[in-house]
C-alpha cells in the first residue's frame, strides 16, 4: 500500500511567500496535497493571530497551489469558513478533532459531496459516521503527542493517521498500513508548531 502524505502547513509560516515555498516543496517531493486552516481571531491564542487567512489570502494560496498541480484544501474552523471553501472550489475538506461533533459546521456539509477528512479517536464518535464521503483519520488530541499515545488497534478502524508528533520513525514504521498520513510540516525548525511538526528535509531523507 502506498500511503499518501497529507501535509498540514498549519501555522508554520510567517508570510504568504513561505506558504508558496512549502507548496513548492510538496511538489518537489511528489506530494499531491497541501492543507491550511481557516480560523478566527477569537478561536486561537495571540501567537497565532498573524496566521489568520482571510478569503483573499486563501484564494491566493489556493490558486498558487492549484497551478502547481496540488490538491489544496482547508480545515474550516467556523461555519462561514465552509462557505469560503465552497467559493474557492476545493475538492477536499478537513474537519479537526475539536469539531468532529460541531453541529453548526456539520450542517454545512448537507449538500457537499467532496471527500471530507475527519479527525477522530473513533469514527462512531462523530457526526460524520455513515457519511459516504467521510474519510476518518485517527487522532490523538495532544500537541505534541508521543508515538506511544497512539493505539494502533483503534487506529486501524480509520483510513489514516493524523500525526501530532515530530517522530519520523513513527511514520516510517507504520505508514505502509494506512492510506493517508496527515502531518504538520515546516520549512525549518523553530516554527510556532515545531514540537509536533516535521520538516520537508526530514521527509526527503
Amino acid at each position: 500500500m502506498s500511503c499518501k502524505i497529507l501535509p498540514d502547513l498549519a501555522s508554520n509560516w510567517e508570510n504568504i511567500d513561505e506558504i508558496y515555498r512549502m507548496m513548492d516543496k510538496c511538489v518537489e517531493l511528489g506530494i499531491e496535497f497541501a492543507k491550511l486552516q481557516l480560523f478566527k481571531k477569537d478561536q486561537v491564542r495571540e501567537e497565532y493571530w498573524n496566521n489568520i487567512l482571510n478569503e483573499t489570502m486563501a484564494r491566493k494560496v489556493f490558486d498558487y497551489g492549484t497551478k502547481l498541480g496540488l490538491i489544496v484544501y482547508f480545515t474550516p474552523c467556523y461555519p462561514e469558513a465552509v462557505d469560503i471553501c465552497k467559493r474557492l472550489g476545493v475538492k477536499y475538506y478537513k474537519i479537526r478533532y475539536k469539531d468532529r461533533n460541531n453541529a453548526d459546521i456539520f450542517k454545512k456539509f448537507e449538500d457537499i459531496y467532496e471527500p471530507v477528512f475527519v479527525s477522530c479517536s473513533d469514527p462512531k464518535d462523530t457526526l460524520y459516521y455513515g457519511m459516504k464521503n467521510a474519510i476518518f483519520l485517527y487522532c490523538v488530541h495532544k500537541y505534541p503527542a508521543k508515538s506511544s499515545d497512539y493505539n494502533i488497534k483503534d487506529a486501524i478502524k480509520c483510513s489514516g493517521i493524523s500525526d501530532h508528533t515530530s517522530n519520523m520513525a513513527f511514520f516510517r514504521a507504520l505508514s505502509e498500513f494506512f492510506i493517508y498520513w496527515e502531518m504538520h510540516m515546516a520549512l525549518r525548525k523553530g516554527t510556532i508548531e515545531e514540537r509536533w511538526s516535521k520538516t520537508f528535509d526530514e521527509i526527503s531523507k
